[in-house]
């Protein structure tokens, strides 16, 4: 909507006591969609003057745990992302106890819980109950709400990885919320799950259209071109972040990461992170990418203090896992040449095995054991472990992680002196859409360096190049 049409609808007068706020908005939509002459239909009359609640108190809440969640959604500090999770789920709690019927503020609630169990903050059996339960809540007090359905599809798609049942749900969301934001984000998530990347994107471009202001679109948009690596296009896209988040730290580090992606410049994303406040630098998203880039600037010693001055006991090796911090020293360690053991490094390995034992299906705990194992000497152990992980997540089921994975257990193979099991890995994957598997990283991670003197490596990295 242009921006001239908000100002024109809110140059006009209410005298009405604040109280009546839902009146208010009502009047504004029925306003705005008379302006743009839009014809509305029975049921979206009907929509636009109900209240979501009677109690304003409850309302106020609910506006408030909203915000929180879309301004935490794309944090700069992991480190902060338990609490401020916590805090909006007692915000939410707050609004049930003030009304119990409210059943956006159950929908609210089950995203929370979907969110701290895929990050792998909580990624525990309890915490998706919990989602499911806010969830049923919701349904069950409002069946006919398309935002319960809408809520229904996402801990669905998220927690659940159902994207069959999950465009259910959708469907019927988008019957009373055509062309909603959305609904085309969320169906873009589940296209590019399901390799349908030119939908995908174009769904997000649409939702980027429908809602401009909104950083998830653009952030879920920016992630498809990385994987598409259409870098420059990723750089727009971060640069309109930028513009509307300009105190938001992360995206002048995530526009140097596309750089590095896209040309191999491992100086300037050290140097971004370096310009981080030192608020979060030290977080432990943070603490692994500045070790990581290190790691590829072949500065060992410099990763392994960032690791050892860490005030995190777990930090993210690659995408997906939290890991005790010690089992990125011990990949470090195999990466200088040096053999780790077991005395060293036995009690961290144990405290990974035993989180991959909590949950099996978890493809990135699996992954990070393989690395350890294989950093250990285990290679059968690690190979075995990272087989386990691809099937886990096939590219058949999941088009967007199973690649991520799957670029990781080629450096397992490549690890293990398994040198043609890697080379038919990266072949594949490098014909396809994949966050992971770019210029930038074969060029410059020293994990690939036993596939360095083979003629092949030269033909993959030819095949990532910039193009000028």
């Amino acid at each position: 909507m242009p921006f001239s049409l908000y100002n024109t609808v809110w140059a006009d007068s209410y005298d009405r006591d604040f109280t009546d706020i839902f009146a208010i908005q009502s009047d504004i939509a029925q306003k705005v969609a008379s302006t743009l002459s839009a014809q509305l239909s029975p049921k979206e009359r009907t929509d636009i003057g109900e209240k979501p609640t009677n109690n304003l108190d409850a309302y106020d809440l609910y506006l408030q745990a909203k915000q929180l969640l879309e301004t935490n959604y794309w944090t700069s500090s992991q480190n902060s992302e338990k609490e401020i999770y916590s805090r909006i789920i007692s915000l939410l709690q707050e609004v049930t106890q003030k009304d119990s019927k409210f059943a956006l503020a159950y929908c609210l609630l089950a995203k929370v819980h979907d969110m701290l169990y895929v990050d792998d903050i909580d990624r525990t059996p309890a915490r998706r109950a919990l989602g499911d339960a806010a969830v049923d809540e919701a349904l069950r007090l409002r069946p006919d709400l398309a935002e319960v359905h809408l809520a229904m599809a996402f801990h669905l798609y998220y927690t659940y990885r159902d994207f069959e049942k999950a465009r259910v749900q959708i469907a019927i969301a988008a019957q009373a919320l055509p062309n909603n934001a959305e609904v085309l984000e969320l169906t873009a998530l589940i296209d590019r799950a399901q390799g349908r990347w030119e939908e995908s994107t174009a769904g997000l471009e649409k939702a980027t259209i429908l809602d401009p202001r909104s950083v998830e679109p653009l952030g879920y948009l920016g992630e498809n071109y990385a994987s598409l690596r259409r870098y420059r296009d990723q750089r727009k896209i971060l640069d309109r972040l930028i513009e509307l988040s300009p105190n938001e730290p992360i995206n002048p580090v995530l526009k140097a990461i596309s750089v590095f992606n896209e040309k191999a410049d491992v100086k300037g994303v050290l140097a971004s992170f370096e310009a981080l406040p030192s608020s979060i630098k030290d977080d432990s998203l943070k603490t692994a990418g500045r070790a990581f880039f290190a790691i590829c600037a072949r500065d060992f010693a410099g990763a392994e203090d960032i690791i050892s001055k860490s005030p995190n006991e777990e930090i993210y090796l690659f995408r997906g896992a939290l890991v005790p911090r010690q089992i990125y020293t011990l990949w470090v360690e195999f990466l200088q040449g040096n053999h780790p053991t077991m005395e060293q490094f036995g009690a961290a390995r144990e405290q990974l095995y035993r989180k991959v034992e909590a949950d099996p299906s978890n493809p990135f705990s699996m992954t990070a054991l393989a690395f350890a194992d294989i950093s250990l000497g285990r290679n059968e152990e690690g190979i075995e472990e990272g087989q386990r992980a691809l099937k886990l997540r096939p590219i058949s089921e999941d088009a967007e992680t199973s690649p991520v994975i799957a670029t990781e257990i080629a450096m397992v193979y490549a690890m293990a002196n398994q040198l043609d099991a890697a080379f038919e890995q990266l072949d594949v994957l490098v014909k396809v859409p994949c966050a992971l598997l770019t210029y930038g990283y074969l060029k410059t991670c020293p994990g690939w360096d036993p596939l360095r003197k083979d003629p092949r490596f030269d033909k993959l990295l030819a095949e990532l190049a910039p193009r000028d």
